[in-house]
């Protein structure tokens, strides 16, 4: 486990996958790449202007998408969601918080957010 770890205006990248577990990720500007998924287990993730892209999705890419939210709370949603095999593809983002302001996230898979608190102003 990581207590920080600082990703401003770099790139982390992974042909296969990336598994990222701390304290806190400053990714402010930066790039997260992979052709798999993207799993953090992050307390707070600072993702200003930044990009966390899974499933071999490129910047250019990620900045024309428009945004598509699906949001579950039902408890047979849940249910069917326990029943369902580990995620294999996309974006796994966990943690208390993750500041997403004018930050993209994208997949060509799931997105799955399991935050705390959330802030996305102007973010996708």
């Amino acid at each position: 486990i990581i207590k920080e770890t600082s990703n401003i205006r770099g790139e982390i990248s992974g042909n296969e996958g990336i598994k990222l577990i701390g304290e806190k990720l400053n990714n402010l500007t930066g790039v997260i790449r992979s052709n798999g998924k993207i799993d953090t287990d992050i307390k707070h993730t600072l993702n200003r202007q930044g990009f966390i892209l899974s499933d071999g999705i490129t910047k250019e890419e990620a900045e024309k998408w428009q945004v598509q939210e699906k949001v579950s709370e039902k408890k047979e949603d849940k249910k069917q969601e326990e029943e369902k095999k580990e995620q294999t593809t996309g974006v796994i983002l966990k943690g208390e918080r993750l500041d997403n302001v004018k930050g993209i996230i994208a997949s060509l898979g799931q997105t799955t957010l399991n935050i705390g608190g959330l802030s996305n102003k102007e973010g996708k």
